[in-house]
Order: structure tokens, then sequence, then C-alpha cells
């Protein structure tokens, strides 16, 4: 397993970022996550996000960004987290964003300054074009344009996105991914919702003309970007299970009284040590297993295995430190509410799908 060592720098910068997010972030929370917050609160934030390098941490230095791993970035986001799944899954879609412009190019000089600074804002629909349904995103191709036409049923950040991508059908055999920009395309937001805190908005479009210069490469199930974005994805959803069982585990450290270190200690203190030690190491094989699949992602390699088990891990602890910190609390203590990721093309491909990925995996 071959992980990046943090420099001294990279853990100041982990640390500033953790001291913003309980003060600048955490007050926040509950506007984010239950009330409707506008876009320029959004925005206020994201800009402030920016400063600490996300969403353009592991962009090269001559684009704009600081040319680090996905590992660190990774470090970044999972404080960020802790702070406000909402705030996280909108700099998650604009990193994944910062992904797909660089498979473009020719569209980074237009789009990406204002995303690595936090003043945009962008939405993410569907990853896998659905060329049987009938509502779906399709698209025709008229002379060097593509005529869109359909609804786009679930954008994440569709609410106040500047900008847009999504997978779109061009024939039974065909699909790619499209950036459509809100100020130049026909496009309208027609719909949002609140599904179980999740927030749904549904994009309706109507007649577009769209250059083929805003085709940014193939999104079909087999398609190398599109595994490479559903690997990104899975991999920092891992991350944001870490984050939030983190937080649980650094609750249940701070209500104890160094049971570890007594010179005598009770059976009692070592029995809360035993449930520490287990919530430390499945929160660190979990974080462990994530960054080895985000460092095989960043190569370039299909890791849909190794993304589908750190997920799969992630969860699992989780699961597991919520019960240990029960226990140390002494059955006392109060569940904490852990939230998914708001990732509206992940919405079905969880659970379940980690697992038959990772059973397919193994015995072929």
């Amino acid at each position: 397993m071959k992980i990046p060592q943090l420099t001294d720098i990279q853990r100041l910068s982990i640390d500033s970022m953790r001291t913003f997010v309980q003060q600048d972030v955490k007050p926040n929370e509950s506007l984010l996550r239950f009330g409707t917050p506008s876009r320029e609160q959004v925005l206020e934030l994201t800009q402030a996000v920016a400063e600490f390098g996300l969403p353009g941490l592991a962009v090269p230095k001559a684009l704009g960004g600081s040319g680090m791993d996905w590992v660190i970035q990774a470090r970044l986001f999972e404080e960020l987290v802790k702070g406000s799944v909402e705030l996280a899954t909108v700099v998650l879609v604009n990193m994944v964003a910062v992904e797909l412009l660089l498979s473009q190019p020719a569209l980074c000089g237009q789009y990406l300054p204002d995303l690595l600074a936090g003043r945009s804002i962008a939405g993410l629909g569907s990853i896998l074009s659905d060329s049987g349904h009938g509502k779906t995103l399709q698209a025709q191709r008229k002379g060097g344009h593509l005529l869109l036409n359909g609804n786009i049923e679930a954008v994440t950040n569709g609410q106040w996105a500047d900008f847009l991508f999504s997978a779109v059908a061009l024939d039974k055999h065909e699909s790619c991914f499209v950036l459509l920009d809100r100020r130049r395309d026909r496009y309208e937001t027609r719909h949002v919702s609140r599904d179980n805190d999740v927030v749904n908005a549904r994009v309706q479009v109507t007649g577009t003309h769209l250059s083929e210069d805003f085709r940014l490469g193939e999104a079909g199930a087999g398609s190398q970007l599109s595994r490479r974005l559903l690997d990104f994805l899975r991999l920092h959803e891992g991350i944001a299970r870490v984050a939030q069982g983190q937080a649980i585990l650094d609750a249940a450290l701070a209500g104890q009284a160094n049971p570890v270190t007594a010179a005598k200690p009770t059976a009692g203190e070592q029995l809360i040590s035993l449930h520490l030690a287990e919530m430390i190491t499945q929160l660190e094989s979990a974080r462990l297993m994530c960054h080895h699949g985000l460092v095989l992602a960043q190569e370039g390699q299909d890791c849909e295995m190794e993304s589908s088990m750190a997920r799969f891990l992630a969860q699992g602890a989780v699961e597991r430190v919520e019960r240990h910190a029960a226990w140390v609390h002494g059955g006392e203590g109060e569940r904490r509410q852990t939230s998914p990721l708001q990732l509206r093309p992940l919405a079905s491909d969880r659970a379940s799908v980690d697992v038959r990925s990772i059973v397919s995996h193994w015995v072929h």
C-alpha cells in the first residue's frame, strides 16, 4: 500500500483547516442542513474554503492550483465534512468539476479560475446516461452542434450552480458529458425539493444548441472518464464517513480522563480503553483504505474494487464506532446523527452496489 506521508507544512494546513471549520463553518451547519441558504451565503463559504486549497489543491500549479496529491486534498476535505456535510457536498462537486475541466483543457481558462477561487458553483447531474429512459437528457447532432432536449431529474448543487455537467445520450450506443452554462444555454431549474434532508433540483433543457467544444468525453458505463469519476466520488464518500466516525471518537475521547495512562487502571478503565482502541483501529483502517484508493485513482488506474471496498469499510467502521461509543458513554451518550453526502449521482449506488462489485471482482 503506497500512501504519501504528510509534511510538517501539510500538517499545519490540516490544523488550520480544522480551526477554520470550527470557527466559521460549524456555526452555519444548521442553516446549511435545515434552512434555505442563499447563493451569496454559500459563495461566501466556498471562497473561504478556497483559501485552504479546495477544490484546486491537486490542480497543476501552471493552471492555478497547488500541485498536491489527492491524499492531502482528502485530508482537508475530511476536516470540512466535520463542519457541514452540505458544504462538503458543494465543494466536492466543484472538485469533480475541476477533474472534468482538466479533461478538456480548452475550457480551463474560461471556468477554472473562478472555480478554484470559490467564486462559482458547479452542478452535477447524471454520470451514467440511460438512453432507454424517455425523460433523460437527449442530444442530436446538428452540423457542428448538439441539439439538447429533456430533463436532468436530480442535479446536485442545481439550485446554486453557474454551470453544470451531466451525461447525455447521443444514440442507443453512445453518450457523453456536456457542460451547460446557465448564462449561455437554455436550461431552467424547474423544481427544488427536500427529501430526507437531501435537496433535489430538477433541470429542464429545451432546444439548446451546444457547440461540440462543450462536449467533454464519453459517459457510458465502460468509459474511462465515468469510471474515474465514480471512483473519485466513492472514495470521498468513504472519507466523509471516516470524518463522521472521527467526530464520534473525538467526543468519546474528550469525556475520558486518560484511561490508558493511569498507573493502575481499574477494570472499567481497561474496558473503556479496549473500546477506544477498537474505534481508533476501525477508523484508521478505513482511512488508509480510502487513501490507497485515491493514490491508485490519481495514477489513472481502474480501482472500482478498491473504491467500493473503501466505502463499504468506512460505512461499517462508523456503525461499529457508534456502538463502541455507546459503551464508552455507559449507554447514556446521545447517538450522533450521520448523513451521507448529498450526491444524487450516487443515490442508488451505495452498500448493495459495493457488495456486488467487491464479490464479483474477487470471484473473477
